[in-house]
């Protein structure tokens, strides 16, 4: 008993607010004003002879191809319960789920409209029988009858996306582990 008491302490600390880390607040100035220094003897005079045995090389520049890949994607699903912690995701987009509702059915719906995310963080909480998603539960006897909402959510995912459960005993049920798939 004592175990499961320090267990379920250690998981209760996990989901108590904490104070967001210290952050500068933006604070826009103006500069002075520049001024620009040519060190041109004679601006207005065009370009100067060169002297007799200058060197003179010439260089073709080739355009630059800059390589701009999207910042990486993330969308975490969040128990109403933990909506305080919605601030610590950062730039992730955080999407409360509603309690009264099939939370696999909420997310379902919301990857709908998205592609090309590059992790699923499912925030909640959860026993030895599965993580509490909205009013449903996703655990081992349950997988089998979301399996066809599961699948769907691989065409709002990129090629090497990660989908990850936190919360209390998640991974206790062996039968959940055993059903979710993996690749290598």
């Amino acid at each position: 008993m004592r175990g499961l008491s320090r267990l379920r302490e250690r998981c209760q600390a996990l989901f108590r607010p904490q104070r967001p880390p210290f952050r500068r607040k933006l604070l826009f100035e103006a500069l002075e004003p520049r001024l620009l220094l040519s060190a041109d003897l004679n601006p207005g005079a065009g370009h100067a002879p060169q002297p007799p045995g200058a060197l003179v090389q010439t260089l073709e520049s080739e355009p630059v191809k800059v390589n701009m890949a999207a910042a990486p994607r993330a969308i975490v699903f969040l128990d109403p319960t933990l909506r305080e912690y919605a601030a610590q995701f950062g730039d992730a987009n955080v999407v409360v789920l509603d309690r009264e509702r099939d939370g696999v059915a909420q997310i379902t719906e919301f990857l709908e409209r998205q592609s090309d995310v590059d992790a699923i963080h499912v925030v909640t909480h959860g026993n030895a029988d599965g993580a509490d998603v909205g009013d449903a539960t996703l655990g081992g006897s349950t997988i089998a009858s979301h399996a066809d909402q599961l699948a769907t959510w691989r065409d709002a995912l990129t090629e090497d996306a990660d989908i990850l459960l936190y919360g209390c005993d998640v991974g206790a049920d062996s039968a959940f582990l055993e059903r979710l798939p993996a690749r290598p």
